[in-house]
């Protein structure tokens, strides 16, 4: 009995028997478990949400993004709201059908949320029914304690410094995320207090060393403005020469 010609595309071994076609029924099934475990679940950049709020603005604007790539933003801002049937008393198959699908939507929504969620949080959360109203919740309770979280992050911020003997460049690359994660939570850093903490949380021996090349830059270069990320590396190779000049 001749196969037929598609049963030969791209053929797949399980391990339990001859090779098999994509258009297989195990293959149908292999392939809706990937979409349904693709479409309840979030990826990894999406941090979980710190109940202090301290990173809700890199764990809201995270999960926007992916909701809205993923089509489902709608039921969170609300424009993807019920469907509401012509006769509320007398919905018809069709109306039923798709309020009825809506919901569902709705709930698989309400649950890619509190995937990254603290326990407590999404179970005070399961008392709104929809996914607009446990968003509208959760914005409107972590946006105050963010706002506290931030002066606290700016606070820790300018009192950074490096221990004595300590890893120079380790402190640098931890005060630049410190600033990436303000901007992130709105708070930006204006140029010269980044300069300023820099030159204040480094040995006195570097400190030197950058304030004398920030004014030769700007001198040279006629410019008020200098790349931080620039003077990172400066820094740090001065760090190594004078640590190898040590040695």
């Amino acid at each position: 009995m001749p196969l037929e010609l598609n049963t030969l595309v791209y053929p797949i071994s399980t391990g339990y028997g001859p090779c098999i076609g994509l258009n297989h029924p195990v293959i149908a099934a292999i392939e809706l478990s990937y979409y349904m475990s693709a479409m309840t679940s979030l990826p990894a950049n999406i941090p979980y949400l710190d109940p202090s709020g301290t990173n809700w603005a890199t764990f809201s604007t995270r999960f926007r993004e992916t909701m809205q790539v993923m089509g489902k933003w709608g039921y969170f801002d609300g424009t993807k709201a019920c469907p509401m049937p012509k006769k509320p008393d007398a919905p018809t198959d069709v109306e039923h059908n798709t309020i009825e699908s809506w919901a569902h939507k709705d709930v698989v929504a309400c649950y890619l949320l509190s995937q990254h969620l603290p326990d407590l949080i999404a179970l005070h959360l399961a008392h709104y029914q929809t996914a607009k109203v446990r968003w509208d919740r959760l914005v409107e309770e972590h946006t105050a304690k963010s706002m506290y979280a931030q002066n606290d992050l700016e606070a820790t911020f300018f009192e950074m410094t490096c221990p004595k003997g300590g890893n120079v460049w380790a402190f640098l690359m931890d005060l630049r995320y410190r600033c990436e994660a303000l901007a992130a939570a709105g708070v930006c850093i204006a140029e010269k207090e980044y300069e300023h903490t820099i030159l204040q949380g480094i040995p006195d021996e570097l400190a030197r060393f950058a304030s004398q090349l920030l004014a030769t830059t700007r001198v040279v270069h006629r410019t008020s403005t200098v790349d931080i990320d620039v003077l990172i590396g400066h820094i740090c190779e001065e760090a190594e020469h004078l640590k190898n000049c040590h040695m």
